[in-house]
């Protein structure tokens, strides 16, 4: 439903100095995070994999380079890695803004939308995509489908006191 604060709720969640009290996670004091928005994130001007490799310095743990190989070959991006985004259609975009999100290891992925403007193929990858990183991470995802689900095991995330 528009209007009704899922970008609103993602932002408060990513500018979570503010609430930082409220969340808890295991693996740190301050929780670590991805962001995927409307804003795909991306320089059109390079490369995939010059963004790709960009962004990889920049999140310095990230996933394994096997893993973002496989995911760009079931997106049928890798033949296409080479060449400067600008050039995508905006599928692709999609497709190669969720695996630049998906790239670095964290605690929590906040995707907005990450399914937009992809075909049942796309979507049906994605959903594989996702599900295989909510083995290691956490995922916040809003999507205008209310029948979309992923298949994960049941985590509990901590609230802080202040939360109850």
């Amino acid at each position: 439903m528009n209007g009704s604060g899922k970008t609103t709720l993602l932002k408060s969640i990513l500018q979570h100095d503010k609430f930082k009290d409220q969340f808890k996670f295991p693996s740190s004091k301050s929780p670590k995070l991805s962001y995927l928005g409307h804003d795909l994130g991306l320089y059109t001007t390079l490369s995939l994999e010059e963004n790709l490799e960009y962004f990889r310095g920049i999140a310095g743990d990230c996933r394994p380079e096997d893993q973002i190989i496989s995911w760009l070959k079931d997106f049928r991006l890798w033949h296409r890695r080479k060449d400067p985004v600008s050039s995508f259609s905006r599928g692709m975009k999609q497709k190669a803004a969720l695996v630049r999100a998906l790239l670095p290891n964290v605690d929590l992925y906040l995707l907005d939308e990450p399914l937009t403007a992809l075909d049942s193929e796309g979507e049906s990858k994605a959903r594989s995509v996702l599900e295989n990183v909510l083995d290691s991470s956490s995922i916040i995802m809003v999507t205008h489908d209310p029948n979309f689900t992923l298949k994960a095991k049941s985590r509990l995330l901590e609230l802080g006191e202040n939360s109850k």
